[in-house]
């Protein structure tokens, strides 16, 4: 082969390849593909996840910054409705350490293994963070081979209204766990007031119960009369029994108590009554400044400290 066909071969290539290069430009069309999610399945194509905008992240979980970036991404995803986020794994050799990082943060967006082909289509080849965003009409409209910053979050949410009501169709909707409604609420308020008043009359009983067994005891010491001896230890006993079961009644209705008060809290976290819904019950100890709580999670199964100081 002559050199000026090689040379001619060369000058196509290079051509070729700046136009090939030219298409992660904003506002030209966005390249397809189609890769595999890390949860396994069949491909997923680009194109065909595309939402009104769509943010590609290329990612690797060796980067605590682009782990902290995956999850501001899930807080936008989660928080945004027509919002597509579609993170892609730079490094397949990542995968395990994907997959541990995508379930223990509740990543709930695509996660697909990048391959070369991609990164060559978006510039990205063995680079990592990467950021690309798209319009419902595939174009591009920035590319950024950095990590998230706030000019870049502001872009992505350009034009978005966050979703209050309604759930957002993207994410699973998640199993009700207990109780979720006012009128539970309200039986379960009946049910702790009802117990408290249930532990007063417990605590009295008792107190009056064990007076009379005292009482009685004391006159059966000092009685002589056999008639009256065998009387006043029938009554002794009587009363003894009375104020045990009355004793045993108080405990079971504290716990009643407490319970119901545990599960009185739960709902109202859950209907947006309290600030921390995991603490359900616990004590405070400080000032306004400055304050340190031991508390019981019922839904967590766990005790928590925590100290929350203003400067």
């Amino acid at each position: 082969m002559e050199i000026k066909h090689i040379a001619v071969i060369a000058l196509l290539l290079i051509s070729n390849l700046n136009i090939f290069y030219a298409q992660i430009e904003p506002g030209t069309l966005a390249p397809d593909f189609s890769l595999t999610p890390l949860t396994g399945g069949g491909s997923l194509s680009l194109y065909d996840i595309l939402l009104k905008r769509t943010v590609l992240y290329f990612w690797t979980p060796a980067s605590s910054e682009m782990k902290l970036d995956m999850i501001k991404l899930q807080d936008l995803y989660s928080k945004y409705d027509g919002l597509q986020v579609v993170a892609i794994l730079a490094f397949p050799e990542d995968e395990s350490d994907a997959i541990r990082f995508i379930n223990a943060n509740k990543i709930k967006f695509p996660n697909l293994i990048g391959n070369r082909e991609t990164a060559l289509k978006y510039k990205v080849v063995d680079a990592a963070p990467a950021v690309i965003v798209i319009d419902e009409n595939k174009k591009i409209l920035t590319a950024q081979k950095s990590g998230l910053t706030d000019e870049l979050i502001n872009l992505i949410i350009q034009g978005f209204a966050p979703i209050s009501s309604k759930r957002n169709p993207k994410l699973p909707v998640p199993e009700p766990k207990g109780p979720q409604s006012s009128s539970s609420l309200i039986g379960w308020r009946i049910c702790k007031w009802t117990s408290l008043l249930g532990i007063i009359g417990s605590g009295v009983g008792t107190w009056h119960y064990k007076k009379r067994a005292d009482f009685y005891y004391n006159k059966y010491l000092a009685a002589t009369d056999t008639g009256e001896v065998r009387r006043l230890k029938q009554l002794v006993k009587k009363n003894d029994l009375y104020w045990q079961l009355s004793l045993g009644g108080g405990v079971g209705l504290t716990a009643l108590f407490i319970y119901t008060w545990i599960k009185e809290e739960g709902i109202k976290s859950e209907l947006g009554s309290t600030d921390d819904a995991g603490m359900k019950i616990g004590w405070n100890f400080g000032n306004k400044n400055r304050k340190f709580s031991i508390s019981y999670g019922l839904e967590a199964d766990e005790w928590r400290v925590k100290l929350e100081q203003k400067l």
